[in-house]
């Protein structure tokens, strides 16, 4: 019959199920759940991550095309949004981060580009002549957006997982001491087995 494991049979003393290394409940934070091999290593810093600002770059990109459109801007300034839309869409693909289609651009540079696009389009309305106050609004609006995401964003993409030794997956291998010799029984589930 399978017991427990023991509490006071750690090395230490002082350990518990939730400290010791052996126990294979015992996984590191940031892992999803028991059973996953490895650990995620996230050192966030920034609230927005590299992948969603790969989406907010997607989102503002059909804003872009959309905006001016729907609320009736003037031709010139419709035409000038569209083609920064085209631009963000362009080193958005190229950038490397999850959503980067060939991932040649360093996300540094992508924020670079974001703040620079993001001034520009606050300006938009005055250099294409647009008096409307709605469009002069609306394009501030996206600019600052673009502008404040960019030092709120991660410059790296998270390294992922860290392949270890994980005593929950299905190859591991538990030895315990059965009499007077050593039995190795596979783990197929979260039980321990400390004596048989």
């Amino acid at each position: 019959m399978i017991q427990p494991a023991n509490p006071t049979s750690y090395p230490n003393a002082s350990e518990g199920p939730a400290t010791n290394p052996a126990n294979p409940m015992n996984y590191q934070a940031g892992t999803s759940r028991p059973g996953v091999r490895g650990t995620r290593e996230i050192t966030r810093s920034k609230p927005i991550s590299t992948r969603m600002h790969g989406v907010l770059d997607y989102v503002t990109v059909g804003a872009f095309l959309a905006v001016p459109r729907v609320l009736g801007f003037n031709r010139r300034l419709t035409n000038a949004m569209t083609c920064l839309a085209v631009g963000k869409l362009g080193y958005t693909l190229f950038t490397e981060h999850e959503l980067g289609a060939v991932k040649v651009l360093p996300m540094q540079a992508h924020l670079i580009l974001d703040a620079v696009g993001g001034a520009t389009l606050a300006s938009l309305p005055f250099l294409c002549g647009e008096e409307d106050p709605a469009a002069i609004g609306t394009c501030a609006a996206l600019g600052a957006f673009d502008i404040i995401a960019a030092p709120l964003t991660e410059t790296s993409v998270p390294s992922g997982y860290t392949e270890e030794a994980d005593p929950m997956a299905p190859e591991s291998n538990l030895e315990v001491e059965r009499d007077a010799g050593t039995t190795t029984y596979p783990v197929s589930g979260p039980e321990t087995a400390q004596n048989i």
